[in-house]
């Protein structure tokens, strides 16, 4: 036997003080959720991949909303969608936007597949034509 083994019911301690915590009270915990998260910015430009900082935004004016168009330069049938909204499933739009006009400081995931599957990108700022890679491939949205 060792006498200077380590006895963790010596220890009551499960403050997490010294670094660890046993994990049996959920009070110690600090409700921390797991994010990935990657982006980049350039000037005037802002993207981003992952649920990372999405969800923590400031308050959004009440005009603020983004808007999808059936065709590029915010051409043809078109809808609107409002901070807190959120549509796993776009129905007769799904794969139908082709331009997005966002209007005050609202942003938007949208994402390839129904219930925000998929590759998904956050839209910031107006896109006159979403180009080859996101033209007419969008299936869900959640606006901030």
């Amino acid at each position: 036997m060792v006498d200077d083994a380590y006895d963790s019911a010596d220890d009551n301690s499960d403050d997490g003080t010294d670094g660890w915590d046993d994990g049996d009270n959920p009070d110690d915990m600090n409700n921390a959720d797991v994010d990935v998260n990657f982006g980049f910015a350039l000037p005037g430009f802002r993207f981003q991949l992952g649920t990372g900082d999405f969800d923590r935004l400031p308050l959004r004016s009440r005009s603020a909303r983004v808007c999808f168009f059936e065709r590029s330069y915010f051409r043809g049938d078109s809808f609107c969608v409002r901070p807190g909204e959120r549509l796993p499933r776009l129905g007769e739009w799904n794969n139908q936007i082709s331009s997005i006009d966002v209007r005050g400081n609202a942003r938007a995931l949208v994402c390839d597949n129904n219930n925000f599957g998929g590759r998904c990108v956050v839209v910031s700022r107006d896109l006159s034509t979403l180009g080859t890679s996101g033209n007419d491939k969008n299936s869900s949205i959640r606006v901030r």
